[in-house]
C-alpha cells in the first residue's frame, strides 16, 4: 500500500517510502493554519518526524511510525483527503504515482493520457495501476518520449521489417511504451490512418504529438491483450510482456503499488509474485 517498509521513529526509512509519506503528509496538513510543507526528500528527519507524531497523535495512535499495513487504524488512509476520488488520475495523483520520477511532461502528456486509457479500455482501478506501472517504467514517469540512442543498432533489423538504409535511426523507439521498427510504425500508423512509412511520411511525430505519444502504448496494450491480464492482477506477467524479462520490476511495483493504493482506496491483495 503505497510504502513498502516502516516509515518514523527508529525505523531505516527507505528513500522512496520517505517521499511518499512526506508527500500524503503534506496533502494531510495543507488544509491545517499556517500550513508550512515539509521537503519530499525522502530524508526522515526531524521536520518529517515532527509532523509525522502530529499526524499520529490526531489519530490516538500510540505508534511512533506507519506501517505498510495498518487495518485497525488505516493510517494511511487517513493521510489521503482527496488527492484522487476512484476512476480518477489527477495531476496531483499522478505525481504521487510516479514521485520517484519528477518530469515537467506529466502536465503536458496526462491529457493524452487518461484519453488513451478510455479508448482501450484501461477503465478500471486495477487496470490503470497496471498500465501507470508499466508506461511509468517504460518513459521514466513520462519523461521519455523518444528513445535517447541514434536508433542506429536497430539498422538492417529483418524482425522490425528494417528493410532499407536508415530504417534503425529513422524508426527508432517512440512514445510511453515504444514504438520500434518500419513493421510497427507501418501497423501503427494504418490504425490511426498515418502515413508514417512512405518517403513523406514523419517518424518523428510519434514524439512530439502528446496524443500519438500515449496512444503508442494504448496500441501496444490492447494488441497484446493486457486488459486481461491486469485483471488477474499479474504484475510479473505484464511486466514480462511489456519488456520481454523483468527489467525493472522493483521500481513497476512501487509504481503500481502507489496507484494502487489511490485508486482503488483499500487494500487489496498484492500483484501475483510468481515469476512464471
Amino acid at each position: 500500500m503505497c510504502i513498502w517498509n516502516n516509515v518514523g521513529h527508529d525505523q531505516k526509512c527507505e528513500r522512496s517510502d520517505g517521499k511518499a509519506i512526506q508527500y500524503l503528509l503534506n496533502c494531510w496538513m495543507r488544509s491545517k493554519p499556517g500550513f508550512v510543507p515539509i521537503p519530499t526528500d525522502g530524508r526522515v528527519g526531524p521536520k518529517t518526524l515532527k509532523v509525522l507524531d502530529k499526524f499520529l497523535g490526531e489519530v490516538r495512535s500510540t505508534a511512533k511510525s506507519i506501517s505498510r499495513r495498518s487495518p485497525e487504524l488505516r493510517t494511511l488512509q487517513g493521510l489521503l483527503p482527496d488527492v484522487a476520488a476512484p476512476n480518477e488520475l489527477t495531476q496531483e495523483a499522478l505525481s504521487f504515482i510516479f514521485i520517484d520520477h519528477p518530469s515537467k511532461n506529466q502536465s503536458h502528456l496526462l491529457p493524452s493520457l487518461k484519453k488513451t486509457m478510455v479508448l482501450n479500455g484501461i477503465d478500471t482501478p486495477r487496470r490503470m495501476a497496471h498500465f501507470l506501472a508499466q508506461v511509468g517504467h517504460e518513459s521514466g514517469g513520462l519523461h521519455y518520449m523518444s528513445e535517447l540512442s541514434s536508433g542506429e543498432q536497430y539498422e538492417g533489423r529483418k524482425s522490425l521489417g528494417n528493410s532499407q538504409k536508415g530504417d534503425g535511426a529513422r524508426f527508432k523507439g517512440r512514445g510511453l511504451i515504444q514504438l520500434t521498427g518500419r513493421s510497427n510504425y507501418e501497423a501503427f500508423g494504418k490504425a490511426y490512418n498515418l502515413d508514417l512509412t512512405s518517403d513523406g511520411g514523419d517518424p518523428s511525430i510519434i514524439a512530439i504529438n502528446p496524443d500519438l505519444c500515449a496512444a503508442t502504448a494504448g496500441w501496444f496494450w490492447s494488441n497484446k491483450k493486457l486488459n486481461a491480464i491486469a485483471d488477474r492482477n499479474d504484475l510479473p506477467r505484464l511486466t514480462k510482456k511489456v519488456n520481454g524479462g523483468y527489467n525493472g520490476f522493483d521500481d513497476r511495483w512501487r509504481i503500481f503499488d502507489r496507484a494502487e493504493f489511490l485508486l482503488m482506496k483499500k487494500d487489496w491483495p498484492s500483484p501475483l509474485l510468481c515469476m512464471a
